[in-house]
């Protein structure tokens, strides 16, 4: 999912270069704005494409488009069938076999049910004026929701059944585990989730429909409290504990953050602040606000032209995106308005792109943030009872692809190659300033006892002020979804942006290795926790003390940046 914040770009630089002249920061003669890069391998005359790099897996799909693709590709009624026959036959002896074709059956029947769910949730995001098909969403989401959880007791029962050996057996550990982990909703909480449900589609018709700030602040602490209860009805303290624990499966806590917050208030937001005064010297840069109205099937041509120049392995996952047109990315009053993601498809071992664009160059950088996710969810798709994707890891396809093709934007779009480029970096330095910013404001938010709109804004304005950050009035934090949708979620930009820099620091160094990290990266299993990856791929861990100051000197070294 691509951050929101793109359209402040020009709010921020002009602060902050009111900041830098205040405080007598030095200027630097524009033309070392693109300097070439020094005896590099990186640099793009000398380097071919990373071409070791072969995706392993094969698994099979559909040439279908999504139009073509049905949203009732399963009945309820027989997934209920299904389930009532696995049930049914917990209770006698002899039923091995049985019960492990009804695992099978029952989680390919999730699996439609989900992607039924998700293709409805399409076709209303380019439809919000249709009732019909919000109501349809809903449901589906609802239907593929209540069968998971029903899923998850029943398989939590049958091990420990008398069959419980042979059938974790089957399954494996990892699945066996996280099964047993699940959690068991009392009526209270499924009360809470319901109520947080209707919350959200609110949310939806406020932002759909055009909504004053004062409602989505009254709406966001409703959320608080209600997140709160259901956090608690499952014994834990608070929201932010449980969904650091649970809905993300993080391996680290809000104590470890406050560990590095410093590193990141004296040493990188430094660097970044210097960094839009470098690029914001004369007017090049604003270019990526100027209006653009190409269509999708151009951006994805120019896409693979860029891709071609990094890793010829990225283009299998494009050609099939290209061939089915599983992408919306054209602008429309009717679509579900500043929004982009990418939703897999697992029934058709796929995904698809949508985007609601701003019809600026920057929508560029946004179609290749969601290649980077689509192109994830192409190579590894997803088992229901798979662990899920952790926000930290699954950001890192994303950011860390728009950081090594950075010296392709030229050819990606070449009439502004040079802007994009500096954008981008704008953008991801802006990712960690953002996201410590918001996931402490949120937590501040989520532990305040009696909150109401006056400390919310507060709240907000304490902590934009200690990071220097851009969301110091009292409503701009009000349009960012992930904050009414996904709480904490934003944190994971940061952490992800963090390990995408180091990416991009070694590929200016050995663009070959800095590539085949990112690309063992997009093979990381479902699941795989942010250190772990890290671990995997070869990078630093920016919980141990130092890393983040020495990714900080190292990009301004870089760029040349005067601190």
């Amino acid at each position: 999912m691509k951050r929101k914040f793109l359209l402040l770009l020009t709010v921020c630089c002009s602060c902050l270069l009111a900041t830098f002249i205040c405080s007598g920061c030095n200027n630097r003669d524009s033309s070392q704005k693109h300097t070439a890069v020094k005896n590099h391998t990186s640099a793009k005359e000398t380097v071919k494409p990373y071409s070791d790099f072969k995706y392993t897996d094969h698994f099979n799909r559909s040439n279908l488009s999504l139009t073509d693709r049905s949203m009732d590709s399963i009945d309820i009624d027989t997934f209920k069938s299904t389930f009532n026959e696995f049930h049914t036959a917990l209770d006698s002896d002899g039923n091995e076999e049985r019960i492990l074709g009804l695992y099978d059956q029952l989680c390919e029947q999730l699996n439609m049910l989900l992607t039924d769910a998700t293709l409805a949730q399409y076709a209303y995001y380019l439809d919000t004026e249709s009732q019909e098909k919000a109501e349809r969403y809903h449901s589906k989401e609802s239907a593929y929701t209540d069968s998971f959880e029903k899923t998850s007791s029943l398989f939590q029962r049958a091990l420990s059944s008398q069959y419980s050996d042979v059938f974790r057996s089957y399954i494996g550990e990892d699945k066996a585990s996280r099964i047993e982990n699940s959690l068991i909703y009392s009526d209270e909480a499924i009360a809470l989730k319901q109520q947080k449900n209707k919350l959200l589609q609110r949310y939806e018709t406020l932002i759909t429909q055009g909504a004053k700030e004062q409602e989505l602040k009254q709406l966001y602490i409703d959320l608080v409290n209600t997140n709160n209860a259901f956090a608690q009805s499952f014994g834990y303290a608070n929201y932010p504990d449980f969904v650091y624990a649970v809905e993300y499966g993080r391996d680290y806590t809000m104590t470890d953050l406050k560990k590095i917050e410093n590193e990141v208030k004296d040493n990188f937001i430094p660097v970044f602040h210097e960094y839009v005064s470098f690029v914001t010297e004369d007017d090049s840069i604003y270019v990526v606000y100027d209006e653009n109205h190409d269509r999708g099937e151009e951006k994805i041509h120019r896409l693979r032209k860029c891709i071609q120049k990094v890793c010829p392995a990225l283009e299998e996952s494009l050609i099939h995106l290209q061939k089915n047109t599983l992408y919306d990315v054209e602008a429309s009053s009717l679509k579900y308005p500043a929004l982009s993601f990418s939703a897999p498809l697992p029934a058709y071992n796929d995904a698809y792109i949508y985007s609601s664009p701003y019809e600026t160059v920057s929508d560029y950088s946004t179609l290749l943030h969601e290649f980077g996710h689509y192109n994830y969810y192409y190579h590894n798709p997803a088992h229901p009872f798979d662990s899920r994707d952790i926000t930290d890891v699954s950001e890192i396809m994303s950011q860390g692809l728009e950081l090594i093709c950075y010296d392709y934007y030229d050819t990606y779009y070449p009439e502004c190659g040079d802007a994009l480029s500096s954008f981008v970096i704008f953008d991801m330095m802006a990712s960690v300033a953002d996201g410590f910013t918001i996931n402490e404001a949120e937590y501040r938010s989520y532990t305040t006892p009696d909150l109401d709109i006056k400390k919310l804004d507060q709240i907000w304005e304490n902590v934009s002020d200690e990071y220097n950050n851009f969301i110091s009035d009292d409503t701009s934090w009000t349009y960012i979804d992930h904050v009414f949708e996904e709480p904490f979620y934003y944190i994971g930009y940061a952490t992800s942006a963090l390990a995408s820099f180091e990416l991009f620091l070694e590929s200016r160094v050995d663009f070959h290795s800095g590539v085949a990290k990112y690309m063992t990266l997009t093979t990381v299993p479902a699941g795989t926790k942010y250190q772990e990856a890290l671990t995997i791929a070869g990078l630093n861990n920016i919980f141990e003390p130092g890393t983040i100051t020495k990714i900080s000197e190292d990009l301004s070294n870089e760029f040349d940046l005067k601190k």
